[in-house]
């Protein structure tokens, strides 16, 4: 998954926030850093589009989207759950 992919899946769910939006760039940088383990200088100097052909970096995407996904539907399956044993 592209660098640019990710954000625009993960910040906007996440951060409430939108590309071109006042510190989107930042957060976006932030969830890459989590997701790549990369430190900030590294991520930054892929450009303003932050993005990379990197065969490792988009493949750790990938495999950072999926596990958002699964996250994501054991956090509802959770509410749920609640919901009926109430």
């Amino acid at each position: 998954m592209k660098p640019s992919d990710y954000c625009k899946k993960w910040v906007t769910r996440r951060h409430d926030i939108q590309p071109g939006d006042w510190g989107y760039r930042k957060r976006c940088i932030d969830e890459l850093m989590l997701a790549t383990g990369l430190k900030f200088t590294a991520i930054n100097k892929w450009g303003p589009d932050l993005d990379t052909e990197a065969n490792y970096v988009l493949r750790l995407l990938d495999y950072a989207d999926l596990l958002n996904e699964m996250e994501q539907c054991v956090t509802e399956y959770n509410k749920i759950r609640e919901n009926k044993a109430k």
